[in-house]
């Protein structure tokens, strides 16, 4: 499968279990099944996240340059999508389960983002920066408070729901040259791992949250 149309604005991608695959780009993340999207013939047309409607339709317009005789993607090959609010977000992370998770930036408020391959997911307002990640039942972000000024807190987002199930404080207030980048949470052996500009936390997770 060789992809077209907004192939050249692809920033990202993480591969999801079952065959998905998430593509960030400067219009959001959309989540394809690769078994539905393949074919023979001709390149597959996939237009950017924002263009994408609720029931997973598209909307009419004019192909890119290149891109004149690419194919419409087959049904079930678009599993899942979202839309940044201002064309920004961070990395897309497989969180198990067919779905994809990220924070988005930029906006007035930062959103944490879940998107599955079935059904709609969540997004709500965390303050959330860097690369998030997940298990069986939360999603974990770092926020810097709702605005951007801290205290820095790690978040544990239920699966289910986005709803906020525990939070930690790790530090008192945000670095004055603090970057969306500096920020990062890894999960292994039942321990979470908090990159916060040049310091490393390790936090035991709770039992209930595994």
């Amino acid at each position: 499968m060789q992809l077209g149309g907004n192939s050249n604005d692809i920033e990202a991608f993480a591969a999801a279990p079952n065959q998905h695959v998430a593509l960030k780009e400067d219009m959001g993340v959309a989540v394809f099944h690769v078994r539905s999207c393949a074919g023979k013939g001709k390149e597959l047309y996939l237009p950017h996240a924002a263009y994408i409607d609720r029931k997973l339709g598209y909307k009419v317009g004019g192909r890119p340059e290149g891109c004149e005789l690419c194919r419409d993607p087959p049904k079930g090959c678009v599993a899942g999508y979202r839309g940044s609010i201002n064309g920004s977000s961070e990395i897309p992370v497989s969180v198990g389960g067919d779905a994809v998770a990220f924070n988005d930036h930029g906006a007035v408020i930062e959103r944490t983002h879940y998107v599955p391959a079935a059904g709609d997911g969540w997004q709500v307002k965390t303050g959330g920066h860097g690369i998030v990640s997940g298990d069986a039942n939360n999603i974990y972000t770092v926020s810097l408070g709702q605005d951007g000024e801290g205290p820095i807190r790690v978040l544990a987002l239920e699966r289910g729901s986005g709803r906020t199930r525990w939070q930690t404080e790790i530090a008192k207030s945000v670095a004055d040259e603090t970057g969306y980048t500096d920020f990062e949470t890894q999960i292994s052996d039942g321990r979470l791992a908090v990159r916060a500009n040049l310091d490393v936390h390790v936090i035991e997770l709770p039992t209930a949250s595994r």
